[in-house]
């Protein structure tokens, strides 16, 4: 996946139920792609943390799972940031991106999901906890450095420490000093989808995409809409998100949903 240049083009993406995307890529062999998907830009991987009646499906682990199952397409899980810790999705996210081969993001959820007790429920609304996390997100995603993977095995030296990094930060919310135990991601800096809720206003302008369903006032515009207002949403959206719905459980129905969206492929370059 690559990040938003001054120009960019319009992307798709396609929402799916990390249970649901289990069950359709699950029959499948790694190596043996989903047919069909080459118009689609990412994949977002909504969380299910038993909701709905569903089992627990955790969006970054279904996300590592279709990683060999799926070339050449932008993966990005939710994450719950108030259910988390930015150095364990640093270092979740990262190793994501390495077993893409660059393909990783994640979409940030605008608040927290289940039992107010549980987590940092608390700052549900706290613009400033949310940009801070993705801060500290961004100071541990390339903690190695260059080289800092040395394998000079004639020096019997496997890492080069004076090219790890740490973070060094301590702000309002984290104190963390880092390096990540993961070597360099692929991408130069993470990839990150905001919304449009309040807690967000401090990444929207910088996020890759922000997915509203109103053009928002900062941030490129991505509308989430369904399989048959796509075609007349693309006139005013940088991007469309389109929902996959819940009854499509299989590789074939997927692709022939897909293969059946309208204003698809390379109509939305």
């Amino acid at each position: 996946m690559s990040l938003p240049s001054s120009e960019p083009p319009r992307t798709l993406g396609l929402s799916l139920g990390a249970g649901q995307a289990w069950r359709i890529l699950s029959a499948l062999p790694a190596g043996v792609e989903v047919p069909g998907l080459a118009g689609v830009d990412y994949l977002v991987f909504r969380d299910a943390i038993g909701e709905a009646g569903d089992e627990d499906h955790y969006a970054l682990l279904v996300a590592a799972f279709a990683a060999p199952r799926l070339a050449g397409i932008g993966l990005v899980p939710e994450v719950d940031l108030y259910r988390a810790d930015p150095y364990l999705i640093a270092r979740a996210l990262t190793s994501l991106d390495i077993l893409s081969g660059g393909r990783a993001g994640l979409l940030a959820l605008d608040g927290p999901r289940g039992e107010a007790r549980i987590g940092y429920a608390s700052t549900a609304s706290d613009a400033g906890f949310v940009a801070e996390f993705v801060e500290v997100l961004g100071k541990l995603w390339n903690s190695w450095g260059e080289g800092a993977l040395a394998r000079r095995w004639d020096e019997n030296l496997y890492l080069d420490r004076d090219r790890l990094h740490e973070a060094d930060h301590r702000g309002a919310h984290f104190a963390v000093r880092g390096p990540l135990p993961t070597p360099r991601a692929v991408q130069a800096r993470p990839v990150v989808f905001a919304t449009d809720h309040p807690s967000h206003a401090g990444i929207a302008a910088t996020a890759a995409g922000v997915v509203s369903a109103r053009r928002p006032p900062h941030g490129r515009w991505i509308r989430p809409v369904d399989a048959e207002g796509l075609a007349t949403a693309w006139a005013d959206a940088d991007g469309c998100l389109v929902e996959v719905p819940a009854v499509i459980a299989t590789a074939e129905a997927f692709a022939a949903f897909v293969a059946g969206l309208p204003g698809s492929g390379a109509n939305h370059v």
